[in-house]
């Protein structure tokens, strides 16, 4: 688990060899922190797949999901997690709030915002998805405060 201040007061609640998943059930939070430089796309999903059975034990109002340690972006499982996971969150259990820290790396971060816009662009005018309050940060003491 990542030695950070603000993080004292999260339980861990699943470990892997990718991804740590912490949670505060008085804040209502989950941080996902990432711990390698890639995740490939089944890594990917079992992490938020793990994280979906914690929201059917715990409400969660607010996800961190914390990439720095990411060097490589795939598209495929952003689609992925925009279009499937993300709906399922927001139409089943309400999760709106996704914060996310991302690389240093300006390819990287352009890569997101590409990958983002694109996905965006092919919702409806209508879609849930895009009553979603997502917001980057360089920090996670930002985020935890946000």
């Amino acid at each position: 688990m990542i030695a950070t201040a603000p993080l004292t007061t999260f339980t861990t609640a699943e470990t892997t060899r990718q991804a740590d998943i912490l949670f505060n059930a008085r804040t209502k939070t989950a941080v996902i922190v990432t711990k390698t430089e890639y995740l490939p796309m089944d890594k990917f999903r079992e992490i938020f797949d793990s994280l979906s059975v914690l929201f059917a034990k715990q409400p969660i109002s607010t996800l961190i999901f914390d990439k720095r340690s990411l060097r490589v972006f795939h598209q495929p499982s952003m689609e992925w997690y925009y279009k499937e996971w993300k709906t399922v969150m927001l139409e089943k259990w309400g999760l709106r709030n996704h914060y996310k820290l991302l690389p240093q790396d300006s390819m990287f971060r352009k890569s997101v915002e590409i990958g983002r816009s694109k996905i965006l662009s092919d919702l409806p005018s209508n879609s849930p998805l895009l009553q979603l309050n997502i917001r980057y940060f360089e920090t996670l003491e930002d985020a935890l405060d946000a």
